[in-house]
């Protein structure tokens, strides 16, 4: 990879860069010390990671701590991210980095994020998109402990309902409700600006990204019954083609429909 730290951009904000490049890892933040040159470690500090997430992933006033993820979902997360990280493709991590990183931080110790961790909105959102995943992946387990974490959080009291509401499906396993649910959570709770059509084409293209075919064509589909009459026939031709298994062809006509 061939990403320094000024590279980090892809990943943080200016704010933050701006922060690692004058003073070096913002305070609380300085590159895991191991004796190690632990592939995990080493690509943690080289992608620019520790500038946001802070030492050990513990977490920083950018971004959340990370402790407490199985390997899978950092995967995941890393290639289908929402919110402000934007997506890390094999171009900028290939699947062997990924796999060193993902081990890393799936071993470090689960910890109370550190104080002026951004255990705030941005933190919430993550809660949220890996209780999504953990929903849509059938890890009932996983699920509630990101909407418990959620729940902590959260001090609007109808959101609070809402996640309380996630939940109760998700106890009824109903998980695919459950989901579905958690999606109109963010898009109304955590980033109105951005509609539920567009929060589908973002994940449909996020998960083609993860080589995740089923869970594009799922997102589609959803696209497909929320698009405007206007953008009907461009949802359906992009459901044909993803039918079809064209998933370069879908990548490019997702990419023209956010560029809209």
């Amino acid at each position: 990879m061939k990403i320094g730290p000024v590279g980090a951009v892809a990943i943080v904000s200016r704010a933050a860069l701006a922060v690692f490049l004058v003073t070096g890892p913002i305070a609380g933040s300085a590159a895991p010390s191991s004796s190690a040159q632990d592939p995990g470690t080493a690509l943690y500090v080289k992608a620019g990671c520790v500038a946001c997430h802070g030492v050990d992933a513990g977490g920083s006033k950018f971004a959340p701590n990370l402790p407490g993820h199985t390997a899978a979902q950092v995967k995941h997360y890393v290639r289908n991210p929402q919110g402000k990280m934007p997506r890390f493709g094999a171009d900028k991590l290939s699947d062997a980095e990924l796999d060193k990183l993902a081990s890393y931080l799936a071993s470090l110790p689960v910890a109370k994020a550190r104080i002026g961790s951004a255990e705030t909105l941005g933190a919430l959102e993550m809660h949220h998109w890996m209780a999504h995943h953990a929903l849509r992946s059938n890890d009932a387990k996983h699920a509630n402990h990101h909407l418990s974490h959620a729940l902590d959080l959260v001090k609007d009291d109808e959101h609070r309902r809402g996640i309380e509401r996630i939940l109760e499906l998700a106890g009824k396993n109903r998980l695919e409700d459950a989901a579905h649910h958690t999606v109109q959570m963010v898009a109304t709770k955590i980033t109105p600006e951005i509609s539920m059509e567009r929060m589908h084409l973002r994940l449909a293209l996020g998960s083609l990204d993860a080589a995740d075919v089923r869970e594009a064509r799922h997102h589609v589909d959803h696209y497909v019954e929320a698009a405007s009459a206007h953008d009907k026939a461009h949802a359906t031709e992009l459901a044909a083609v993803l039918k079809k298994g064209d998933v370069e062809s879908a990548k490019k006509r997702l990419a023209h429909l956010l560029a809209r």
